[in-house]
């Protein structure tokens, strides 16, 4: 089961004084089994009552935070029962953390296994330390990784740690939800003296959570149960987004002298933060010595000029290094100098430059889409997954987007993977929060199709040209900036079943702006003996599946791009062909008028001509809209299914 994304609550709070009071207690412990405590009947349990299906459920998982001299200790136990011989991967279980600097480290790892023995009692096998690995997984993050002990069908494990973190400042986010159903997840958090943290709470009401401040104990309890597992739907956003979860962000902070320090609590107060000094104001000013550049600027006066080729050349001089985030841990002239950054250095390079050349840009702040929502009403900084730039051309265009991490793409073509996302302008008069759409940026693909049916040879063959624009043309087989591409794009015209690929050709195109060609030439066998031809017209498409066979749906479908396929198709038939059934004109079109199918199918003399147009204007559609667009998805596969029928003339 998914759960959609509802709106937050948001909180403050405070050591020793609560600005919202939901329930209070003077203390509060949290209630589970105490280890190696378990109900023997539990063992003999095989499904799930709140997820049914489910191979494995979370028993419970705690944790509580604390503060050790103003480091935060997180300990955590989790309990986890195997249902079905599906659910043993469970058993292998990985805990990253963030290793750079020291900032995290993980100790305490202990754990157990419990299996039905003599009289159905459990019967423990301990967690061997030499089931525990580290391991890196790049510059910032490691992780350990660790295997538990005879896991076998109905088996209940519990795995214990310990996350030291040198600072509250890592405090994120705590998740009721996974991609197992848990029957109880609770969190007891210390705040740190001195300390003025906001949360919001992303919850669906189906599934109530339990929030208790503590005022004398400075703490606030957290509590949901009986939570679903998340699951994938086609075109959905980030899982995060969809999460039952607890967000936390810092807002002040006094360590008990002199006035507080203070965070931002206004889109504005951000906006000022991230200008001065300390952040992106001090990178922007600095004067870069770019020898190599400005003579390839001399004479440009163009703005769309001397933005691509300053874009280009940052893009060719710099390197991303893979760090994703908001903050800049080399500046601008080291990575200039050293060839790499983080995404978001890149970007401040590409700024200061377009700035230093008369471009009016402004840093963006964005959150891809894989990187999950950004809460419009509360500034979190750590919401974004990096800074982007925002650059006016003239008047005629819309500013544009650019991510020059992104070496697929030139400048004037807005990033996929922030389609339909919120961002922030950070402009000192007027920041601004924007969604960013582009209804005239499109993926556009032409396919023209000639082929010959030969009755001696009992082969259709046949050359496709498929010519591509927009999205449709920097889209890669498999993936567009780090994002799955929709099945439209990522259709590989090059394996089709009953299909011999005979020659491929790919010429380079002429410019970033030229569309991309790609010819195949191809064969196909023809059924012997039977006289009867039944043409499949839907082979280079890429609708040949639906991809919203579920009747339920609940998350947003969010196809990134408006979508405009034509295919014109022409068969060389031999003499005396006839179509077996009159084909009318067919149009299909949703309620809404945003999705249109055309086909139409003559045949004139020997020659058999089919035109088929897809045009998608939506580029987002609710959850609550889903049914219509389901229906339509399953009428228009079923009407490009249908083969056009020739009795060939002999």
């Amino acid at each position: 089961m998914r759960l959609p994304f509802l709106p937050t609550r948001k909180m403050c709070l405070i050591a020793g004084l609560l600005l919202l009071l939901l329930q209070t207690t003077q203390a509060q412990t949290i209630q589970v089994p105490g280890i190696k405590e378990l109900d023997p009947e539990l063992l003999k349990r095989r499904s799930c009552d709140f997820d049914p299906g489910a191979n494995a459920v979370v028993l419970f998982h705690t944790a509580v935070t604390e503060n050790d001299d103003y480091k935060m200790v997180t300990t955590h136990r989790k309990r986890i029962q195997i249902l079905n011989k599906n659910g043993l991967d469970e058993a292998s279980i990985s805990l990253e953390y963030y290793a750079k600097n020291d900032l995290e480290y993980i100790t305490g790892i202990s754990g157990e296994t419990a299996n039905a023995g003599a009289g159905g009692f459990p019967v423990w096998t301990d967690l061997d330390p030499k089931s525990v690995f580290s391991d890196k997984i790049d510059n910032n993050r490691s992780r350990m990784k660790i295997v538990m002990p005879n896991v076998v069908e109905g088996s209940v494990f519990e795995i214990r740690w310990r996350v030291v973190s040198k600072s509250y400042n890592l405090l994120d986010y705590w998740d009721f939800q996974e991609d197992l159903p848990v029957e109880k997840s609770a969190y007891l958090l210390e705040i740190l003296p001195g300390a003025e943290f906001a949360y919001s709470v992303q919850n669906n009401p189906h599934y109530p959570i339990i929030i208790k401040p503590l005022r004398e104990e400075g703490k606030i309890y957290f509590e949901m149960n009986n939570v679903p597992a998340l699951e994938f739907e086609p075109y959905m956003d980030a899982p995060k987004n969809y999460l039952q979860r607890v967000i936390f962000q810092l807002s002040s902070f006094n360590q008990g002298y002199g006035s507080a320090t203070r965070f931002a609590q206004t889109w504005e107060q951000l906006t000022t933060e991230l200008l001065s000094n300390e952040q992106y104001g001090a990178e922007l000013r600095k004067k870069l010595d770019v020898p190599a550049l400005e003579s390839k600027l001399v004479g440009i006066n163009d703005p769309a000029e001397i933005i691509k080729i300053i874009y280009q050349f940052v893009q060719r001089q710099i390197q991303w290094n893979g760090y994703i985030g908001t903050y800049f841990p080399n500046g601008v002239k080291k990575s200039l100098e050293s060839g790499q950054g983080s995404a978001t250095e890149m970007n401040l390079v590409l700024l200061n430059l377009l700035q230093h050349h008369g471009i009016v840009a402004h840093p963006l702040m964005v959150a891809e889409r894989d990187y999950g929502k950004v809460d419009v009403k509360y500034p979190f900084r750590d919401r974004f997954s990096k800074m982007a730039v925002y650059a006016k051309v003239d008047e005629k265009h819309q500013p544009w987007i650019m991510d020059v991490s992104q070496k697929n793409l030139p400048a004037f073509v807005t990033p996929y993977q922030l389609l339909n996302t919120i961002a922030l302008v950070v402009e000192k008069k007027e920041p601004k929060l924007i969604k960013i759409v582009r209804p005239t940026e499109r993926f556009y693909k032409n396919i023209d199709l000639n082929a010959t049916v030969d009755l001696a040879a009992e082969k259709i063959n046949g050359k496709v040209q498929i010519e591509r624009h927009g999205y449709a043309r920097y889209a890669s087989s498999k993936r567009l900036g780090g994002m799955p591409v929709n099945p439209i794009a990522a259709v590989d015209e090059s394996r089709f079943e009953n299909i011999e690929i005979e020659k491929t050709e790919s010429p380079e195109p002429l410019s970033d702006a030229a569309p991309v060609f790609k010819t195949i030439t191809y064969s196909q066998e023809l059924p012997a003996g039977t006289g009867t031809l039944y043409y499949n017209s839907n082979l280079f498409m890429g609708l040949s599946q639906n991809p919203f066979n579920s009747t339920k749906r609940f998350t947003d479908v969010n196809f990134g791009y408006p979508i405009h396929i034509v295919q014109t198709e022409k068969i060389q038939l031999p003499a005396g062909s006839k179509l077996k059934e009159e084909f009318p004109e067919q149009m299909l079109m949703s309620d809404d008028n945003q999705i249109i199918l055309n086909r139409k199918v003559v045949l004139e003399g020997n020659v058999l001509s089919i035109r088929t147009s897809f045009q998608q204007h939506t580029t987002l559609v609710p959850a609550s809209e889903y049914e219509p667009l389901r229906k339509y998805y399953a009428d228009m596969i079923a009407l490009l299914s249908q083969p056009v029928v020739i009795a060939l003339g002999q």
